[in-house]
């Protein structure tokens, strides 16, 4: 449960109210949507998930992990320019190689 005045927990602050759950109470209930980058997206902790479907964990889903108290961070992605740098090196060095042989 968060500290401080609000007595929430992160999964209900993250949904914005009671967040509903299946029948067995150990999954969202299904349908339940949250977002993903700002994207809406159903919650990857639904019930049921179709075959080659994937689905990425929700602001929703990662709020209910850390109310069962999993340290939860989003991975860091790199810079695009990082991103391109890197791959202009990698283009160069291929390139030189390729005259050089």
């Amino acid at each position: 449960m968060p500290s401080g005045t609000d007595r929430r927990f992160a999964a209900e602050a993250a949904y914005g109210g009671s967040v509903p759950l299946n029948s067995a109470h150990d999954h969202w209930a299904k349908g339940t949507m949250s977002t993903v980058n700002g994207v809406s997206q159903q919650a990857a902790m639904d019930p049921a998930i179709a075959a080659g479907q994937r689905r990425y964990f929700t602001r929703l889903d990662m709020a209910g992990l850390s109310d069962v108290g999993w340290q939860v961070r989003p991975v860091p992605l790199p810079a695009p320019l990082a991103l391109f740098g890197s791959g202009l090196v990698v283009l160069m060095g291929l390139a030189r190689r390729r005259r050089a042989g």
